[in-house]
């Protein structure tokens, strides 16, 4: 399962005092910058590149894992209990990557530059770890049932991902936009990594723990009873416990 994160509000990004604001935050000292020249703004408007923004969600790699046992899994599974038994788990690791490049003009008469970003995330959920207990060998009736409930898990952490990515697109498509941005070369630079890294990976991955509603729904307390009945009773009998469980 994905790690907690406290719920953000989306960044936003001053068009001429991004860099300045970052030094600020940082600490640094940063002199306020001139207005760019009117004409300093023609040539930028005409001559940088289209930005952009590219959030792409990478497919999920799922790897199996048959050796641990329904106790072992137990320990493992986040709501582990005595009075319950895991007959399967699905961890996950969801991820965030960013980049950025694009051209920068500096006008020679201030020393202030130009640039239109082309942003880039990557969001990826994986790889994904699905493990049925030991207890259950491949080929019987209740590895395919307790495999077929984790993979519900595994299409829930992917859809997720997907969602995370369509919110990211949206929420840096209106804070970057087309916009031209002005600093001087190096500022640019740093604004430009540093609002990437210190505030819009934080505000993805604190939309990961979304997720968390769909496993609760997949776990839900009829899934959990028909453990004791599903295949004739296999489980209670491989296990000689009722009240077995599945959790992600």
């Amino acid at each position: 399962m994905p790690s907690s994160y406290a719920p953000l509000s989306a960044p936003n990004l001053c068009v001429r005092l991004l860099a300045a604001a970052i030094l600020a935050a940082s600490g640094l000292s940063a002199q306020a910058q001139p207005e760019p020249p009117e004409r300093f703004k023609v040539e930028c408007e005409r001559r940088l590149g289209l930005g952009a923004v590219i959030v792409d969600s990478l497919p999920s790699e799922v790897v199996y894992e048959f050796g641990m046992g329904a106790q072992e899994l137990t320990r493992k599974a986040p709501l582990g209990g005595a009075a319950h038994i895991t007959l399967g788990l699905t961890q996950a690791n969801f991820q965030l990557s960013s980049s950025w490049e694009g051209q920068t003009l500096v006008d020679r008469a201030t020393g202030l530059a130009c640039a239109r970003p082309k942003v880039k995330v990557q969001v990826q959920v994986g790889p994904q770890r699905v493990t049925v207990a030991k207890e259950f060998p491949k080929g019987t009736c209740a590895f395919w049932e307790i495999a077929e409930h984790e993979l519900r898990h595994v299409k829930a952490n992917q859809a997720h991902a997907e969602r995370v990515a369509d919110e990211l697109k949206a929420a840096l498509s209106r804070s970057f936009g087309n916009r031209v941005f002005y600093g001087t070369p190096g500022e640019l630079r740093v604004a430009f990594t540093e609002n990437l890294k210190s505030q819009w990976l934080p505000w993805g991955k604190s939309r990961f723990d979304g997720v968390k509603a769909a496993h609760r729904q997949i776990d839900s307390p009829a899934e959990y009873a028909r453990n004791n009945t599903m295949c004739d009773g296999e489980v209670p009998r491989a296990l000689g416990a009722p009240f077995a469980r599945r959790q992600s």
